[in-house]
């Protein structure tokens, strides 16, 4: 990251031509920018830009623009890099044009590009402009690189009468110098310089009154980042750590990326069979005694048949089907009064998951295994095989359009999962609960393209895609559109995807890079994935909402019928069109009714457009909350809260061995590729009253599904271009 030092400022309000400033001693290999500011007197022509001398440099001009109500003013930028500066004065020469005033501000800057001659290769672009009124803005095009280059600039203002006149810097500037030379009854100047430690592409100026005003503004070009020499090792690992994520979380966030395997050894394993949202169906076929029971208890359950306990891919145990499946479930449950229940008793409303039981869980005993991603690669063979499994999109044109491609995902399990409606607005806990529950997966997913040979070093990133609650549509001609995403086979979370650091009018540069390592902003208790800091307008519901403060859903219009059913109406009937009815039973339809009618004292509220979601709250700034970062990866911004990434390979606890790169060969609780073997249970409890389902655990999503079907909806919308 480029660094800034500042070297000496003045000015001079006798007539002359030719200033010098005090002595300064540049830095080796720094880029050194002289801002100079000059008045002739008036009446005597437009005034020349400098000759510039000092510190054995060869200085070149940058950038010059002309001021002042009668063009009598100039606004000068300089460069100047060598390997060894000498200490002595700069001099700004004039030649026969006498001066009435000049002031100028010398900045140095390290960590730059120090390519062609006189520090050419730092300058990454520049701009002028001139303004009149109280303010001037330059616009630069978008920063190649926004998180490692920096931005500098000047404004000169003409003080008519001699008025002083302070300039306020721009957001995300820092001032660096303000000089403000002013004759007895003459002329008088104001020139300030500022810098940002980022490739900002607006830089602002303002000051009280109205002042004829000229300026420059410079993006400084860091150092490139040397290429280390290949690491060696596993090329699966070696290219996990080359892109490895840096999350900023939210202050108050309470669950953090975790270690699969550890919560699967934590877990209880339960059957449930079709309606899955009623306990009468879990532990055992209707008429089971209560309490229900397990098919595992917590803390026997094993992921590798050689650790003791129950084997996870033991016979019977993996078993699913339409109207089977099996689900993990840690921390129990809790009802509407929010009373935890350890299990499934007779009379008890096990309703919601209980999160706060996970939070303490993840407290104390699992909390080593925080801080923990799973690396997958997936090479352009198996990409092209499972590509082939969907015609509608045609994937497999999609990736026969791209150079030896290959997926990396990074797989994030989160504990547990909270997601309200009503953005504070409705205090029951329906809205607070609407879409909490147990587990809770997100992916980073890299598409690169390579040279053929799989060597790590070989492979480019093409596209990048994060997962999350969809984003609310953006607006940008009148017409609302979603950014290319596609949603699991729930619709509970979406792969938004983007090209990676290419921008266009409607996409800035992301994401933002250190080194190559993406950084993402995580939403509170979502974990929603984003670029950018900040609340996030969100649109998580696809076709049908909560409506009522949560307490209803809000289907859509029934097909040759009333276009406003009623809530117990709309509930039958999308049972009925689920096929549903006489699967649930009089028993669990006298539930749902009770369930309607509690809500309003007998009063069945009309059907509404649904509940507004509660916006996504990704921390305001990086470094707010806790960041977890590579390891030896330095982050500026990191804040004080930090915690590196624990995950690693052959990691050995208590006669178990974990790691992170994915093995669906050998790692049962990873589904199959087709979907025919490994767990494809749910990653959380099943909970009641959840047809949606929005309130039971998630199954693993089809990642390489999802990015290459959102990939193919850029491409037909003409957003992304492959």
């Amino acid at each position: 990251m480029v660094a800034r030092t500042a070297l000496t400022s003045g000015g001079r309000v006798a007539d002359a031509l030719s200033y010098s400033t005090d002595t300064v001693v540049p830095t080796g290999q720094s880029l050194v920018l002289a801002f100079v500011a000059s008045f002739r007197p008036a009446l005597q022509g437009t005034p020349a830009p400098p000759t510039v001398s000092g510190n054995g440099l060869v200085w070149q001009q940058v950038q010059t623009v002309l001021g002042g109500a009668l063009n009598n003013r100039r606004l000068s930028c300089f460069r100047a890099m060598g390997p060894a500066p000498t200490a002595g004065p700069v001099t700004f020469d004039f030649g026969d044009q006498i001066q009435d005033l000049c002031a100028w501000s010398i900045v140095e800057f390290t960590d730059v590009d120090n390519g062609g001659t006189s520090g050419a290769g730092a300058i990454a672009q520049s701009q002028v402009g001139t303004s009149p009124d109280s303010a001037v803005t330059l616009t630069l095009a978008p920063s190649a690189d926004p998180t490692r280059n920096a931005t500098a600039g000047a404004v000169m203002l003409e003080l008519v009468n001699n008025v002083a006149r302070q300039v306020t810097p721009g957001a995300g500037f820092t001032e660096i110098h303000e000089v403000m030379p002013r004759q007895n009854l003459g002329q008088g100047a104001t020139l300030q310089t500022q810098a940002a430690v980022t490739g900002v592409a607006t830089a602002e100026w303002s000051w009280a009154g109205t002042e004829d005003a000229a300026a420059i503004v410079v993006e400084i070009k860091a150092a490139p980042v040397t290429a280390p020499p290949p690491p060696q090792g596993d090329p699966r690992e070696v290219l996990a750590r080359r892109f490895e994520p840096v999350l900023f979380f939210h202050p108050d966030e309470a669950f953090f990326p975790s270690d699969a395997k550890r919560f699967v050894e934590s877990a209880q394993l339960w059957t449930a069979t079709a309606p899955f949202d009623n306990p009468d169906r879990w532990g055992g076929p209707p008429g089971t005694p209560f309490p229900r029971q397990p098919d595992v208890t917590a803390g026997q359950l094993r992921g590798l048949p050689t650790e003791g306990g129950t084997y996870l891919g033991d016979p019977g145990l993996l078993a699913a089907g339409p109207n089977d499946e099996r689900f993990l479930a840690l921390g129990g449950w809790k009802d509407k009064d929010e009373a935890h229940h350890t299990g499934v008793f007779p009379g008890k409303i096990n309703v919601y998951a209980d999160r706060a039981e996970i939070a303490d869980r993840y407290a104390t005993d699992l909390e080593p295994s925080r801080y923990w991603y799973h690396a997958e690669l997936i090479d352009t063979a198996r990409l092209t095989r499972l590509a082939t499994r969907i015609t509608t999109p045609n994937l497999s044109r999609i990736v026969a359009r791209l150079d030896n491609p290959a997926l990396l995902c990074y797989y994030l399990f989160f504990p547990a999962h909270e997601e309200s409606v009503g953005d504070g607005a409705c205090p029951n806990v329906e809205a607070k609960e609407v879409g909490g529950h147990a587990g809770d997966w997100q992916c980073v997913a890299l598409l690169l393209e390579g040279d053929g040979t799989g060597a790590p070093q070989s492979f480019t990133p093409k596209f990048f895609g994060h997962t999350g609650l969809r984003p609310a549509p953006a607006d940008p001609t009148g017409t609302p559109v979603f950014r290319p995403h596609a949603f699991d086979g729930d619709e509970r979370t979406v792969m938004t995807v983007e090209a990676w650091r290419a921008g266009s009018p409607t996409a800035p540069i992301q994401p933002e890079v250190i080194a190559e390592h993406p950084r993402f902003y995580v939403a509170l208790g979502s974990h929603s994935l984003y670029t950018t800091p900040g609340q996030h307008a969100v649109s998580p519901y696809p076709h049908s909402s909560p409506s009522q403060c949560g307490r209803f859903d809000a289907p859509p219009s029934l097909p040759g019928g009333d276009s406003s059913p009623t809530p117990v109406g709309a509930i039958v009937a999308k049972l009925v069109a689920g096929g549903l009815l006489g699967a649930l039973g009089p028993a669990l339809i006298a539930a749902w009714i009770e369930l309607v009618t509690s809500a309003g004292g007998g009063f069945l509220p009309s059907e509404g457009p649904g509940d507004p979601p509660t916006p996504d709250q990704a921390p305001a700034a990086a470094g707010q909350g806790r960041t977890v970062k590579p390891a030896d990866l330095t982050v500026a911004d990191a804040g004080s809260d930090v915690q590196d990434w624990r995950s690693q390979e052959g990691l050995a606890v208590n006669g178990r061995t974990y790691g992170f790169l994915v093995d669906r060969a050998t790692q049962v609780w990873w589904p199959s590729d087709d979907l025919q073997n490994g767990f494809r249970g749910r990653w959380g409890q099943r909970v009641m009253k959840d047809p949606i389902p929005r309130r039971c655990g998630p199954t693993f999503p089809e990642y390489w599904k999802m990015f290459l079907t959102a990939l193919a909806d850029g491409d037909a919308s003409g957003v992304l271009t492959l």
